[in-house]
């Protein structure tokens, strides 16, 4: 067992710097960490990042897992450090296209070792700005800012679809719910629009710190956001979006309080909520998009699953 009661908390690998090391970072009115060792034990990390005020709190970890980072709503970033297995206070960004903002993300930009302070709000004023940091030099200036996206979001959900391009969806504008979509390039520094909105005027949000997005194994994207149970399609040219209702099958999805991680050739929901039932689950599924998926047990079916179809990402 971890050795602090943790609720809505981040749970991060520490691969490749660590590979078999996952963190629990925060929880509601927590500010410290724990790490597994891959075996059977926790152990309690050096220092907190107390000192920061976060609206949400939301960690990212760089692509090398060297280190976790969240950053505060006044610009401030809390590094760890994988090595170390400590905390300790970053470089405040010095010149911030917005100092202050609530309900941004924070994500990994797999190739350049950085991460992006992206979107939210301050007062009554929607952004659609970002900035990066880079956690192994402490630097803002380097690479310095993200192009801004095409519309202001507002605690959108996301998904990396590979190391060099982060897709951002849905989310609060300040007029309405979005139902667009766009990709960011990390290399050229640019968004463009996927083609086709989020069917049915949905939207899609990231209002806890599950895992809301994973691959399955034909490509396609399983978005489990809050607001919908969707399937993104890379392949497909004009309409990439479909929506999905698991009502027929048994269970409803629970958004970001759950989390979705590409489990082989299918996409591992972990808890969903079966039919009939509320509060907390422990039931978990195998989603296929043949079939809609099975109940499993997270001692049986799901783990073999885990263990041996494939990596989890």
């Amino acid at each position: 067992s971890m050795g602090t009661a943790r609720n809505d908390f981040s749970l991060i690998s520490l691969a490749p710097a660590s590979p078999t090391n996952v963190l629990a970072v925060g929880g509601t009115g927590i500010s410290t960490s724990e790490r597994f060792n891959g075996t059977n034990a926790w152990a309690a990390s050096t220092g907190d990042f107390s000192a920061g005020y976060f609206y949400p709190q939301m960690a990212a970890p760089t692509s090398d897992g060297n280190y976790v980072v969240l950053v505060d709503s006044n610009c401030t970033p809390y590094r760890f450090t994988t090595s170390t297995n400590t905390w300790s206070v970053g470089t405040t960004n010095p010149t911030p296209i917005q100092p202050y903002r609530y309900d941004a993300q924070i994500l990994t930009i797999h190739s350049q070792g950085t991460i992006l302070r992206l979107g939210g709000y301050y007062s009554s004023t929607y952004l659609n700005s970002g900035e990066r940091y880079k956690p192994s030099t402490d630097s803002w200036s380097t690479p310095g800012n993200a192009a801004s996206m095409t519309v202001p979001r507002d605690n959108p959900a996301f998904m990396a679809l590979d190391n060099n391009r982060l897709m951002v969806y849905g989310g609060y504008t300040g007029a309405i719910w979005s139902s667009s979509a766009e990709i960011y390039n990390a290399s050229a520094n640019t968004w463009s629009f996927t083609t086709g909105p989020i069917p049915n005027g949905g939207s899609a949000s990231q209002g806890s710190r599950g895992l809301t997005g994973a691959f399955h194994g034909s490509g396609k994207l399983l978005s489990n956001s809050d607001q919908g149970l969707y399937i993104y399609d890379p392949a497909a040219a004009a309409t990439p979006w479909t929506q999905l209702s698991t009502y027929n099958f048994g269970f409803y999805s629970m958004g970001s309080q759950g989390n979705v991680v590409s489990a082989g050739a299918k996409v591992l929901m972990v808890p969903v909520q079966p039919q009939g039932s509320s509060g907390a689950q422990t039931a978990c599924k195998l989603f296929d998009f043949g079939d809609k998926g099975s109940f499993c047990s997270t001692t049986a079916e799901c783990r073999v699953e885990v263990e041996n179809l494939g990596a989890v990402q």
